[in-house]
């Protein structure tokens, strides 16, 4: 059932019953490079540099009311997105590490908010059981701040979504996956994650378990 208090004139108010919402959209475009500043025959070291477009929407709205914030497909800001990652290789073992972070470079976009900077720290080692086939472990670090600013058209406050406050925080995840490698460089990535230790801002819902799959094709 839609709430039908989050929307309307103002802010939307409401008692208890359920509600939903949908959203869909393509996201932002990042345009990026690397630049190599160590190489050997068993460590590799880079710095990433990409410039985050704000191309997306972000004035997704149903009935009238601006949908919560993390339903936006965009960020609306121009961001910039800096990271290093670094790379390691023996005969039967690989290992590696990867910091990026995303700056807001704007204090609002044009429905009147930023999203919280973010910054993503992930660990891995992996190990060749076959010639096609990889089995590897990692530990993925991610911290968000909150969310600043405020709608500046009608929207709901009747859920813990429409809430600034309650964007962000933290999470700590193990995972442990499979890769597997066909002809023609096509590859295909199975990783599940279980959360270590999260702490999330204001009221959220914590994270239990997660699967990632991936395929990619290499020309």
């Amino acid at each position: 059932l839609r709430n039908p208090h989050a929307h309307g004139g103002g802010h939307g108010h409401g008692g208890a019953g359920s509600f939903g919402h949908s959203s869909a959209g393509l996201g932002d475009i990042t345009v990026g490079g690397l630049y190599k500043i160590y190489d050997t025959d068993c460590h590799r070291l880079h710095l990433n540099l990409g410039l985050v477009l704000p191309v997306a929407e972000v004035d997704k709205k149903e009935h009238g009311a601006f949908l919560p914030y993390g339903m936006q497909p965009g960020s609306g800001t121009w961001d910039l997105k800096p990271g290093i990652t670094y790379l390691g290789q023996a005969a039967n073992l690989s290992w590696g590490a990867q910091a990026i972070a995303i700056f807001r470079l704007e204090d609002e976009n044009d429905s009147g908010f930023s999203y919280g900077d973010n910054v993503n720290v992930t660990a891995w080692v992996a190990h060749p059981i076959c010639d096609a086939v990889s089995v590897s472990a990692r530990l993925n670090f991610i911290y968000s701040d909150s969310i600043d600013g405020h709608y500046n058209g009608p929207h709901g406050h009747v859920a813990p979504p429409h809430f600034q406050a309650n964007y962000g925080g933290h999470i700590l995840e193990g995972g442990l996956g499979v890769n597997v490698m066909f002809k023609n460089g096509h590859r295909l990535a199975i990783e599940s994650l279980v959360p270590l230790a999260q702490d999330a801002n204001g009221v959220g819902m914590d994270r239990e378990f997660g699967v990632v799959v991936g395929w990619q094709k290499a020309f």
